[in-house]
């Protein structure tokens, strides 16, 4: 069972190995974990604590990949492999990642990360995305951000946003 400590332990220059895709929907390149759904709604659960008890705030992210990943199985695995890595770049060790729904949303935790922030992170998440995978893969991809303990105002708790 992966805990928060497999995550993302790439050291610059290291080789990806191949990606390993389990039947529980757990994803692993190298020494970096991807939680199934059911692991990464505890961490979410955890995490939705730590912000009550401390008063720290996180960011959900939700990648939609559902329309993304309609494709042949062998295909598909290639796309999973490259947006794995472009994420692994556009995110931070501490970042939670993993299926909210699987083979649908994918889901990234960022924790301590305030609402006037969320438009740079979005940034950088849809520049190395757009980067990585073909224009046309990355317009695929939808992104929705919601607030933990959310803002007063209902208006700006979350944000949506297709990849240019």
């Amino acid at each position: 069972m992966p805990t928060i400590h497999s995550f993302w332990q790439f050291l610059p220059g290291r080789r990806v190995k191949k990606l390993a895709a389990h039947d529980d929907g757990l994803i692993s390149i190298d020494d970096a974990v991807y939680f199934s759904e059911d692991h990464f709604q505890k961490m979410l659960i955890l995490e939705r604590k730590r912000a009550e008890r401390f008063g720290m705030p996180f960011m959900l992210t939700l990648l939609n990949v559902g329309q993304l990943l309609e494709v042949k199985r062998h295909v598909k695995r290639t796309l999973l492999e490259g947006l794995c890595l472009a994420l692994r770049s556009a995110t931070r060790e501490i970042d939670v990642k993993g299926w909210y729904i699987r083979d649908f949303l994918l889901g990234i935790i960022f924790p301590d990360v305030e609402p006037q922030n969320r438009n740079s992170v979005l940034y950088k998440i849809n520049r190395t995305l757009y980067s990585s995978l073909s224009g046309e893969n990355a317009g695929k991809i939808e992104t929705l951000c919601l607030f933990y303990p959310g803002p007063s105002d209902d208006s700006s708790a979350h944000y949506t946003r297709r990849i240019p």
